[in-house]
């Protein structure tokens, strides 16, 4: 290959854009010709210091045409009077030169979504930061608040005997969370629960402070009985046992956890709900309610209850007294007995519950709002509206 037609390809050999036999014959001509060789280097030399240029100048053409010359004058000398590249290549040198200084400036320029991202991101950090200082404000007002509606610990008075807690005889007469008191078989104590209610302690009995926050207040009676009297309604002062739990609604009850495990509630004043897993039972003054170990609900009766009557519940609920057992319990009810009746229209069948209806009809009509087929059908809304215009009355 001559100088002529090596010197034509030298940009093409430099981008490496010719055939690998076109490559291999310039490469060998470039190791025995001195003059292409110097002109291959300074046209190398020259590409590669134009990528180190300052970036982002839009160079003028007088300038490229003056390091055109200069080319030519260097060219002249390499190639020993011999012009060294001809006008085509200095072009594309040119061209080169432009393309390099535009890549350049192209990567100087700033990258807007870069920088929207950093911005972004700046935001979603100071973001966060203020969202953690919300947190911790609001999680240490709840905290405040909380600690600040701590009521213990609570007075206890001594009524006759001694008391223990925690198995410890104690003079103190404080009851702490966590602390068990207990009585012995002579002895009775008062304990206040702050600003709400009055918890009596009757003899061989056993409670456990479980909880002791205004508005929340947890006692586990464990054996034994106990009576409540509320100061006002709704106190927040819950009782548990191992069966059930018991709200008052406001008023006096008590509650007794026998030897084998089960429980008695009688409700001297006002309503009480006792809560059996997810079921509400209510409450009316004067009723008894036995609830055994197992969580089987006993119906409620009245105080006052005849014999005969409160023998027949048991009859018709736990030892299959049937129609039987339901006739007399009809006959044999009045008007104190509502309330029972009401309980027994969720334990009879679709046939008998007809006849519970009329009869609890002829003492308390049902309210506005409320129907014969409602109840028939058992509908929850329904039977509470007629409990509750029931249990004003009674």
């Amino acid at each position: 290959m001559k100088c002529d037609e090596v010197k034509s390809y030298l940009d093409e050999y430099f981008e490496g854009s010719l055939t690998d036999d076109v490559n291999q014959e310039i490469q060998e001509h470039l190791k025995e010709c001195e003059s292409c060789n110097n002109e291959y280097k300074l046209l190398t030399n020259f590409l590669l210091q134009a990528k180190y240029l300052k970036t982002g100048i839009n160079t003028p053409k007088e300038i490229l045409d003056g390091i055109s010359d200069a080319l030519i004058r260097l060219s002249t000398k390499a190639g020993e009077g011999e012009k060294a590249f001809s006008k085509r290549q200095l072009d594309e040198i040119k061209k080169a030169m432009r393309q390099e200084l535009g890549k350049k400036d192209e990567t100087s320029k700033p990258d807007r979504t870069v920088k929207k991202v950093r911005i972004k991101r700046e935001i979603d950090r100071k973001t966060i930061i203020w969202l953690f200082v919300i947190i911790v404000i609001c999680a240490g007002i709840y905290f405040y608040i909380d600690i600040s509606k701590n009521n213990s610990p609570w007075s206890i008075k001594l009524i006759s005997g001694l008391y223990r807690v925690n198995a410890r005889i104690d003079n103190s007469m404080l009851l702490k969370v966590n602390n068990n008191l207990s009585t012995d078989p002579n002895s009775k104590v008062g304990i206040t629960v702050p600003r709400v209610s009055r918890i009596e302690l009757d003899q061989n009995s056993s409670i456990t402070l479980l909880k002791a926050k205004d508005g929340d207040n947890r006692v586990k009676l464990n054996k034994g009985t106990l009576i409540v009297d509320s100061k006002v309604d709704r106190s927040g002062l819950t009782i548990l046992t191992a069966v059930i739990s018991v709200q008052e609604i406001g008023g006096r009850y008590s509650l007794t956890v026998d030897d084998v495990g089960n429980n008695r509630i009688e409700i001297f004043e006002d309503l009480v709900e006792v809560t059996l897993e997810s079921k509400i039972i209510p409450l009316a003054a004067n009723y008894i309610c036995e609830i055994k170990k197992n969580g089987e609900v006993s119906v409620p009766y009245h105080k006052d209850a005849g014999l005969v009557l409160r023998q027949e519940l048991k009859n018709f609920q736990y030892y299959n007294g049937g129609r039987s057992s339901l006739s007399a319990i009809l006959s044999a009810a009045t008007e104190f007995d509502a309330l029972s009746l009401w309980y027994l229209l969720s334990l009879t069948s679709v046939y008998d519950r007809l006849a519970v209806y009329d009869k609890l009809y002829s003492f308390y009509p049902v309210p506005k709002g409320v129907t014969q087929d409602g109840i028939m059908r058992l509908d929850d809304l329904m039977l509470r509206l007629w409990w509750d215009e029931i249990e004003w009355q009674l």
